[in-house]
């Protein structure tokens, strides 16, 4: 059979609506590090093509990739498939392609796909997404500004099993999160304001900053007010709602002020 691209088709495939396919992500038993993952949720109904479309997918982490063939639309093969090439520091994106049988040629595409964690609850401006970090106890991954990638916060997974255990974790909301923020506005302000993109994964943060009263961006004209605002962004982020709580627990819990 002719070789499936597995890369971004340059031709004019058509893009698969999104919600109609989500996988989730879950830890294997027997081996702490390895991963697999399963078509959770596929529309069928949302997907114009012949029931006998072939259906492969590309899991990718980093710079590594892993290659699966899920079967056809009409038989999609749900079973829980290893993860066991990708790179264990990098967040797990998927692209799930269609194309003919006996062509291999790629009809259409669901890109970017991100995974959805077995401890996940619903999507924020920033995925907490546990991994094998090797050293380091966080890191924000942070890609192009397209709408489907929005930032990523790997954590340890040797330090949190989960996204919900490190949002439970006061020392680490209070520590991580507002550095998290300041490196996201000084993305809004490399960006500058007037040319981002609605569709673009900073659009919902510029968006964030006004309802937590921070000034527009549009009003700033020097790199000194820049600065400025970075520092209203992260000092208004950690007054509001479970960081304050947060913040005030890590005080208390470190003056002895209980």
């Amino acid at each position: 059979m002719p070789t499936i691209s597995r890369t971004s088709n340059p031709t004019k495939v058509s893009a698969i609506q999104k919600g109609a396919i989500s996988i989730r992500v879950a830890k294997m038993l027997d081996i702490d590090t390895a991963k697999t993952f399963f078509v959770e949720h596929f529309e069928r109904n949302k997907i114009s093509l012949p029931p006998a479309t072939k259906v492969a997918c590309i899991a990718t982490a980093g710079q590594t990739a892993q290659y699966f063939e899920l079967g056809t639309i009409e038989q999609l093969d749900t079973r829980a498939m290893a993860l066991s090439e990708l790179a264990t520091d990098a967040s797990i994106r998927f692209r799930v392609v269609f194309y003919d049988a006996d062509s291999s040629r790629v009809l259409a595409a669901a890109d970017n796909i991100r995974t959805v964690d077995e401890d996940s609850s619903s999507p924020s401006l920033v995925s907490i997404q546990p991994v094998q970090l090797n050293g380091p106890l966080w890191k924000l991954e942070v890609l192009d500004s397209g709408a489907d990638n929005h930032p990523v916060l790997l954590v340890e997974e040797k330090l949190f099993c989960s996204a919900k255990a490190a949002v439970a974790h006061p020392m680490f909301l209070s520590f991580v999160l507002p550095e998290v923020v300041r490196c996201i506005a000084t993305k809004l302000v490399e960006a500058e304001t007037d040319s981002i993109d609605e569709g673009s994964w900073l659009a919902p943060w510029a968006r964030f900053f006004s309802s937590i009263n921070v000034n527009p961006l549009t009003d700033l004209s020097e790199s000194a007010d820049e600065e400025v605002w970075i520092d209203d962004c992260v000092k208004a982020f950690c007054r509001r709602g479970q960081m304050a709580t947060s913040i005030e627990a890590v005080l208390a819990e470190a003056t002895g002020e209980n």
